[in-house]
């Protein structure tokens, strides 16, 4: 499917990629890039392509130096702080464990405190 021409990228995907990269605050730029060059290594080519997401050498070689840092330092991440709280929280209630995720919670509010304003227009 992904090689195939049936999935194609429109107007507003791409306007929901540009939404979801587009930082808060100037402090966040260099966090939202980073996770805008991991999106683009992880998708197909042309995909990637259709979504306008720049692929130059300084590109790759941030994400791979990332894939690889990651790979060596993932079995150190406590378990709890691997999954998102909205996992968890599902796995919680798959198991029929009852009451709030506090740590889930924390977690959510300590990640998104800095980015609780509105977009740059």
């Amino acid at each position: 499917m992904l090689a195939s021409d049936v999935i194609t990228v429109g107007a507003p995907a791409r306007e929901i990629a540009s939404f979801l990269f587009k930082s808060p605050r100037p402090a966040f730029d260099p966090l939202f890039a980073w996770l805008r060059t991991l999106t683009a290594g992880l998708m197909p080519p042309r995909l990637r392509a259709d979504f306008g997401l720049p692929w130059e050498p300084a590109h790759r070689i941030v994400y791979h130096g990332s894939i690889s840092t990651l790979r060596r330092t993932y079995g150190f991440i406590p378990r709890r702080l691997r999954y998102v709280p909205a996992y968890v929280r599902a796995q919680r209630r798959l198991h029929g464990v009852e009451g709030p995720d506090r740590v889930g919670n924390f977690l959510e509010r300590l990640a998104t405190a800095p980015l609780n304003v509105r977009h740059r227009g």
